[in-house]
């Protein structure tokens, strides 16, 4: 089964889950903050993925989690300085963490970042790309494709795609408009570990994305 995009949410301190959400759905989580690192009450049933600070500032904090949807709709329970916003996918591994891998890197005065590499022991995992930017605006995504969302004046920016045969992705091209912040890359991981896939859909490859990717970016206000 393909990993497929469901819908996303705009931010809120309490997002409700993104629209058409069912059962087994992989819902990811961006919560950015630009007061610090104060502690954040994680939603009922999300798990964190990774988190960082951008050392110049030390003020942009962006934390990114993990939630698989059960029978009932999700919690929105989380508390603390954060702004949040979600984006969900079906067809991905319905046991045990859907993170196949996942890698972070730093934005240092709005130079050009590619986000960082990932490699993954799967074929046809998503990849997704996840930051917290501050002085955030509209943002180039050069190999990034398909986007899903991007207001230029929110907290984040969407796009995806499929990375077919399992490997290192190489590090993927985009020209932020934020000045500093947190850049992370994820893969999700399908339902049944792989195989297959369409070589139509293989989208990474030497830091090109050729046929989709993921893009998430975080305002912080």
């Amino acid at each position: 089964m393909a990993v497929t995009f469901r819908a996303t949410t705009a931010r809120s301190a309490t997002p409700a889950e993104p629209t058409g959400s069912a059962q087994d759905d992989i819902i990811l989580a961006i919560a950015s903050t630009e007061t610090g690192s104060p502690t954040i009450g994680v939603a009922t049933g999300f798990t964190e993925i990774d988190w960082g600070v951008e050392v110049e500032i030390s003020g942009v904090t962006c934390r990114i989690y993990w939630a698989r949807r059960g029978a009932g709709a999700l919690a929105t329970n989380w508390t603390g300085d954060y702004m949040i916003a979600l984006i969900g996918y079906s067809g991905a591994k319905t046991s045990g963490s859907p993170i196949n891998a996942n890698a972070k890197s730093t934005l240092t005065g709005g130079s050009m970042s590619p986000y960082p590499s990932v490699t993954t022991t799967a074929d046809n995992c998503m990849i997704v790309g996840l930051s917290g930017q501050w002085n955030w605006g509209a943002t180039a995504p050069n190999a990034w494709a398909n986007e899903r969302y991007d207001p230029s004046s929110d907290i984040w920016i969407g796009d995806d795609g499929l990375f077919v045969t399992a490997g290192a992705t190489g590090t993927i091209a985009s020209t932020p408009s934020g000045s500093y912040g947190v850049l992370f890359t994820v893969a999700i991981e399908p339902d049944g570990g792989g195989g297959g896939g369409d070589p139509e859909m293989q989208v990474i490859r030497g830091g090109k994305l050729l046929h989709g990717g993921m893009l998430l970016k975080g305002i912080v206000r």
